[in-house]
């Protein structure tokens, strides 16, 4: 006696091959769709290169501006301290360390 559900039916004019997929179709199809491929990999690359350098560019830039910024209030603060004069403080020393720790 067969069992029913270990016979595999496959329809001929469904379309579709035995393992399920799609047949492969004719030489020209393949080959139009190989360069359509190709031509949408190479943008797509192309594209990638142009945001990647963006964002380069703009990260040289930011920090470029951000250390600038740090060189005029370096220099304010040096200009400060010239015309003013040293900060000079006194202090006392409430417990020393056990050096013995």
């Amino acid at each position: 006696m067969r069992r029913s559900s270990q016979i595999r039916y496959v329809s001929l004019g469904s379309g579709l091959g035995p393992d399920g997929n799609q047949p492969p179709g004719n030489l020209l199809a393949r080959i139009v769709a190989l360069i359509v491929g190709a031509v949408l990999f190479g943008v797509a690359i192309f594209l990638g290169a142009i945001f990647i350098a963006g964002m380069v560019g703009l990260l040289i830039i930011g920090t470029a501006v951000f250390m600038l910024r740090l060189w005029w209030i370096k220099r304010k603060f040096e200009r400060y301290a010239k015309e003013n004069g040293d900060l000079d403080a006194e202090y006392t020393v409430v417990r020393e360390s056990d050096p013995r720790r």
